[in-house]
C-alpha cells in the first residue's frame, strides 16, 4: 500500500527539481485508515478543501492496481460499497428445551441463504454484476447448552450502477420480512460508485506514459474493491484513475513489493506529472 506513496514522493521530488516552474498545483494526500471505517486521511482532507473553494481537477490513486507487471492495468473506476451488520433476535434459552426458545441462528439460515443466492443485478458494460458477502457471523454465550438470544452478521454488498443503494436496502430487508425474522440492520456508510471516462485527457495520458515507460500498453478496468478514489470522484472531480503496484500478494501474509516495480512506478509517475503539467505550459 505504501509503495505507490513512495514512489509518487520520488517522482514529484524529481519533477520539482528539473520543473521548478510548472503550471498548476499538486497535493499529496494520506489516509491511515482505509481498510477501517475511512473516516479520516482522504475523507477529511477534501472536506475541508471543500470548505476553503480549492477543486479537485484529477486525482492519481496509488493503489496497488496493476496484475502481474506494473502499469498493466489502470483502473478507472470502482463499484459502490455499502454494508452494515445484520442482528437477528431470538429467545435465550437451555438446548434441553428448544421448545421454550427461539434459536436466531437457526431461524435466520433460509434468509442467509436466499440473501446470498440473490442475483442483485447483472452488472453493466464496465461494471461487474453486484454481489452480496458475509464476511462475519458472531453468536452464543460461550456455553455450549445454551441457545443464543442474538446472532450478529456483518455482511457487505459491491455493487454495480445497475443498482441503488435504496434498492439494495429495501431488497434485503423484503428477503427478511419474508423469513418474518425480528431483525436491526446497523447500515454502514455508503460508498458511490463512479467511473472516469476513457477519453478524458487523465486516462489518455495515463496510457501513453505507461507504454512510453514500460513498452507495454496497459489495460482499463473497474475491477476490484473501493479506494479512496471514491472521495475524490464525490467532490465532483471527472477525473480519477488508480495507478500503482502489483495487487498479486495484496492482504497475504507475506505482502510485498520488488524495489525494481517501485522505480519503474516512480519512473511512471514522473512522465505522467509531465504530460499534464509541461504540456498545459506550452500550449
Amino acid at each position: 500500500m505504501k509503495g505507490g506513496i513512495a514512489a509518487f514522493i520520488v517522482a514529484l521530488e524529481d519533477f520539482l527539481h528539473l520543473n521548478p516552474n510548472y503550471s498548476g498545483s499538486i497535493g499529496i494526500i494520506l489516509t491511515s485508515d482505509e481498510e477501517g471505517p475511512a473516516k479520516f486521511g482522504t475523507k477529511l482532507v477534501v472536506q475541508e478543501l471543500t470548505r476553503a473553494g480549492i477543486t479537485i481537477d484529477m486525482g492519481i490513486v496509488g493503489e496497488p492496481s496493476s496484475r502481474d507487471k506494473v502499469g498493466d492495468t489502470i483502473k478507472i473506476g470502482r463499484r459502490g460499497s455499502i454494508g452494515g451488520d445484520l442482528i437477528i433476535k431470538g429467545i435465550q434459552g437451555h438446548v434441553a428445551y428448544p421448545h421454550q426458545s427461539l434459536n436466531p441462528i437457526h431461524e435466520s439460515l433460509g434468509a442467509l441463504k436466499d440473501l446470498v443466492d440473490m442475483n442483485w443485478d447483472n452488472g453493466t458494460d464496465d461494471f461487474g454484476p453486484t454481489t452480496f458477502q458475509i464476511s462475519n457471523i458472531n453468536s452464543g454465550t460461550g456455553a455450549r447448552n445454551v441457545i443464543p438470544g442474538i446472532k450478529t452478521t456483518m455482511f457487505n454488498f459491491r455493487y454495480s450502477p445497475a443498482s441503488t443503494e435504496e434498492s439494495l436496502r429495501s431488497r434485503m430487508e423484503k428477503i427478511l420480512e419474508k423469513h418474518s425474522l425480528n431483525y436491526e440492520i446497523d447500515w454502514h456508510d455508503a460508498s458511490l460508485p463512479y467511473e472516469t471516462d476513457r477519453t478524458s485527457h487523465l486516462v489518455e495520458q495515463a496510457l501513453a506514459s505507461v507504454l512510453e515507460v514500460t513498452g507495454a500498453e496497459g489495460t482499463l478496468c473497474t475491477s476490484g474493491g473501493t479506494s479512496d478514489g471514491r472521495f475524490l470522484a464525490a467532490t465532483g472531480c471527472s477525473q480519477v484513475i488508480e495507478l500503482g503496484p502489483s495487487h498479486k500478494t495484496i492482504h497475504k501474509v507475506d505482502e510485498h513489493v520488488s524495489i525494481e516495480d517501485l522505480q519503474v512506478l516512480a519512473d511512471i509517475y514522473n512522465n505522467l506529472l509531465e504530460r499534464l503539467l509541461l504540456t498545459s505550459v506550452e500550449d
